[in-house]
C-alpha cells in the first residue's frame, strides 16, 4: 500500500478491529473507507490506545511468568504493527495527536479549535446573529 493512501485510509484489519472496539456495522464502515469519507488518522489513534493498554494492563501478570516485555518493546511493536514512527505512537498513546474536529452547534459548519474555545461553540456567522444591537 502507497505511504499517500495508508495517511487516508484504514486496512481490512484495522476496520475490523475498530468496529470490534466501538460495536458498530463493518460493512458501513467499509464503505466509509473506501469512500475516504473517515477521519483514518483519529481512528487509528484510538486503535494505538486500545491495543496500547490491553497490552500493557498485562505486563504485571507477564512479569510473574518470566516474560521480559516492557514498554518501549510494546511501543515498538505498535510502530511496527501500525507502520508509523514511535514518536508518533507515543504521541498517539499520550493523547497528543489533537485531531478533534469542531462544529458549529448551530449550523454545523466546521470551525477550528480556537474558533470553538473563543465562541463557545458558534461559527462567525452564527456569534453575529447572537448579538444584540
Amino acid at each position: 500500500m502507497e505511504a499517500a493512501k495508508i495517511k487516508y485510509i484504514l486496512t481490512q484489519q484495522q476496520i475490523e478491529k475498530f468496529c470490534d472496539i466501538m460495536g458498530v456495522d463493518q460493512a458501513n464502515v467499509e464503505q466509509l473507507n473506501a469512500l475516504r469519507c473517515l477521519n483514518a488518522e483519529y481512528i487509528r489513534d484510538i486503535l494505538i490506545q486500545h491495543d496500547y493498554h490491553e497490552l500493557t494492563k498485562g505486563i504485571e501478570y507477564l512479569q510473574t511468568l518470566k516474560k521480559s516485555y516492557n514498554y518501549s518493546e510494546i511501543k515498538k511493536a505498535l510502530a511496527k504493527a501500525y507502520k508509523m514512527p514511535e514518536n508518533e505512537i507515543n504521541a498517539s498513546i499520550q493523547g497528543k495527536n489533537n485531531k478533534t474536529m469542531h462544529f458549529c452547534t448551530k449550523c454545523g459548519k466546521r470551525i477550528t479549535g480556537k474558533q470553538n474555545q473563543r465562541t463557545n461553540g458558534l461559527c462567525s456567522e452564527c456569534l453575529v446573529d447572537t448579538l444584540d444591537l
